[in-house]
């Protein structure tokens, strides 16, 4: 409320055509004095202080600046708001954002960046600032102070605090506080987070990848519509699966211990190029190879005299490859312990075998058909036997 009180000056004094007293003046004059300080004191405070539309010229203002100083703003309705935008030359190397420069700063990297917050972030209230980067070369990394913690490790690219990129362009990142800068929020505005980054499973319209996918783990794809897993369709993008890994297309509902369906399904002229598979490959209409087949599957041995063997599970060849002088080669083959049904397993030998015997790895339940001796064997020739699961017995079928 104002101080200004202009009912203490008397406008009917001095009184006409008499004689008045020099107290009146007095009184007047004082009071007009009076009001004239509180009203040049008020003035001078809403000069300072109030929200202006534009600068006060007539006492010498030239530049508008309603800085509130974080003081509260209620029940207000904004309309045609924008932001303070802050331009940052091409920047490589260490560079400080200063949230008083603008709500909304952007930058264009010439190299590697490594960013600090200057100590301008205001100490009460939540605060946000964007940052829209132009990565001109996926050689150019953003590295981020430690303040940055909340979601960081969701961003695309990001390992600890550095962000790497797949491609050039645009990358804007909303960064906000709620005390004073000592904990930093970060969020990717532009990329989509229909990604997943460090989870094990995620629920995927479309993934759009532009390089190499590598896993540790499974790729799975159930059937269904919009179930195709394309692979190579341009020539430059791979699937890499790590040893020891999986590529699946499965049944809607699979069995809870089996895992069914084909290692790669994948139709028209079949799958071109290298399959490397640390399991079994079923293919229901055939392989055709048109290339080198390299059969890494083999077990070798090179004795100087007479050996029993058992063969490893994972081989599909016993090669005997005596070194020397022997008379009368004699060799005792054991069978791998396996239940897999079909599997099959050849024994050779560069030199005659004089005996060879095979015998199963389960005496008692799992039989081999002729049993006992089946040498001698002439050198240079193949002896091949199958497994029959149902029957429990390895037949000879060469």
């Amino acid at each position: 409320m104002s101080n200004i009180n202009p009912q203490n000056i008397d406008g009917t004094y001095p009184i006409a055509g008499q004689d008045n007293d020099s107290q009146g003046f007095r009184d007047n004059f004082t009071n007009t004095i009076n009001n004239f300080t509180f009203a040049a004191t008020e003035l001078t405070d809403l000069q300072n202080n109030a929200i202006l539309k534009a600068p006060l010229g007539s006492v010498g203002q030239t530049v508008l600046n309603n800085n509130l100083n974080q003081a509260p703003l209620i029940g207000a309705q904004c309309s045609q708001f924008t932001e303070t935008v802050y331009q940052f030359s091409t920047q490589s190397g260490a560079v400080t954002i200063d949230w008083t420069n603008g709500s909304f700063q952007t930058i264009t990297t010439g190299g590697a960046i490594t960013f600090a917050f200057a100590a301008t972030w205001p100490a009460v209230g939540y605060a946000r600032l964007r940052l829209l980067a132009n990565v001109v070369s996926t050689a150019h990394t953003i590295t981020w102070p430690s303040a940055v913690s909340v979601n960081l490790s969701n961003i695309q690219g990001a390992s600890g605090q550095t962000i790497t990129f797949a491609t050039p362009g645009n990358y804007e990142f909303e960064l906000a506080t709620y005390n004073g800068g000592t904990t930093i929020a970060i969020e990717d505005v532009l990329r989509n987070y229909n990604v997943e980054t460090t989870g094990n499973t995620a629920s995927f319209i479309t993934a759009n990848i532009s390089g190499n996918l590598s896993v540790n783990g499974s790729i799975i794809t159930y059937a269904g519509s919009g179930a195709n897993l394309t692979l190579d369709p341009d020539g430059t993008a791979d699937v890499v699966l790590t040893p020891n890994t999986g590529l699946w297309l499965l049944d809607p509902t699979p069995s809870t211990n089996t895992t069914s369906g084909a290692l790669i399904s994948y139709g028209g002229a079949g799958i071109a190029g290298n399959v490397y598979s640390g399991a079994y490959i079923n293919a229901a209409s055939g392989i055709v190879n048109s290339g080198t087949q390299i059969e890494p599957g083999y077990q070798q041995l090179k004795p100087t005299g007479n050996i029993s063997v058992t063969a490893n599970i994972g081989v599909n060849r016993v090669l005997l490859h005596p070194t020397g002088a022997i008379v009368s080669f004699g060799a005792n083959v054991t069978l791998p312990n396996t239940q897999v049904d079909g599997t099959i397993i050849s024994i050779s030998s560069n030199v005659t075998i004089a005996s060879l015997a095979v015998t199963p790895n389960w005496n008692g339940v799992v039989t081999v058909s002729p049993f006992g001796n089946v040498g001698p064997v002439t050198a240079g020739t193949v002896n091949r036997f199958i497994y029959i699961a149902a029957d429990k017995i390895w037949y000879k079928i060469a």
